[in-house]
C-alpha cells in the first residue's frame, strides 16, 4: 500500500508540475537585440519596454500598451503575427522553466527578454 501512496504522490506532483507551466505569468522586459539594423531604433519606444505576459492553457497573452492573444503553435510555445507598416511583427512566447518572449519584424528587427 505505501509504493501505491507514493507513486500518487509522484504523480500529484508532476502534475502540479505541469499545471505551473501550464498557467505562468511574469513582466517581461524587452531589449532590441544588439544585432538589429539602425533602422529598428524606430521601434525601440513601442517594444522595448516591461511587458506582462501571461500563459493559461493553450494560450499567451501579452499586455504592453495593448493585449495581444497569442495561440499555441507546438508544445509551449505560443505565437501571433500582426502587421505594422507594410510587414509583419511575429510575437512567440515559448514557456518553460522561464517565459521567453520575442517579437521579430520581417524586416529583421528582434526585441526579446526573459523572465
Amino acid at each position: 500500500m505505501e509504493r501505491t501512496i507514493g507513486l500518487m504522490s509522484v504523480g500529484a506532483t508532476l502534475f502540479a508540475a505541469s499545471a505551473a507551466l501550464a498557467q505562468a505569468k511574469a513582466d517581461i522586459t524587452l531589449a532590441a537585440s544588439g544585432k538589429n539594423p539602425s533602422f529598428c531604433m524606430q521601434g525601440d519606444s513601442s517594444f522595448a519596454k516591461k511587458w506582462s505576459v501571461a500563459v493559461a492553457g493553450d494560450q499567451a497573452t501579452v499586455s504592453g500598451g495593448n493585449t495581444l492573444t497569442l495561440k499555441k503553435v507546438a508544445d509551449s510555445k505560443y505565437e501571433t503575427e500582426t502587421t505594422l507598416g507594410g510587414g509583419k511583427l511575429i510575437w512567440t512566447v515559448v514557456a518553460g522553466p522561464s517565459l521567453s518572449f520575442t517579437v521579430r519584424s520581417t524586416q529583421g528587427c528582434i526585441w526579446e527578454g526573459r523572465s
